[in-house]
């Protein structure tokens, strides 16, 4: 799913991996309609601060969740989304400038704002499936 606000880059997996900067699909759709239920909100109400504050929560959570995926850069795109709505959100600026910095360090560029790629495709029923490079981390199950 593409994250609001993100540029669509390619669609191929392994191309949105690259842009991505790697990292595992995640299951992004409860957090997407967060954002979603809390965006229709804050349009409703523009002048709100709860609404502004629930709309920077959602992203705030998403991006944690990606940023747990290892999809920093897209991650990175929400936590400024964050900080949109709420600019002194300490958990966004920290996160924010820590992507920025490793990424700096590892001569890696950074997306300008609103350049972030999207999160990488996720397959429902993928998780479930070992790949030949994790399958001896997998516990052989018992049969019935």
């Amino acid at each position: 799913m593409n994250a609001p606000g993100v540029s669509s880059q390619a669609n191929s997996p392994a191309a949105a991996s690259q842009s991505s900067g790697a990292g595992e699909a995640i299951d992004t759709a409860k957090y997407d309609a967060a954002v979603d239920s809390a965006k229709k909100q804050a349009e409703r109400r523009p002048n709100d601060a709860a609404a502004r504050a629930e709309l920077a929560h959602a992203y705030l959570e998403r991006a944690n969740a990606l940023r747990d995926a290892r999809q920093y850069r897209v991650a990175l795109g929400d936590y400024r989304r964050t900080l949109q709505y709420d600019p002194v959100n300490r958990d966004a600026q920290q996160n924010a400038a820590m992507i920025v910095m490793i990424m700096k360090q590892m001569g890696r560029e950074v997306p300008e704002p609103g350049q972030e790629p999207t999160p990488l495709p996720f397959q429902r029923g993928a998780a479930s499936r070992p790949s030949a490079s994790n399958i001896s981390s997998v516990p052989l199950s018992k049969s019935h």
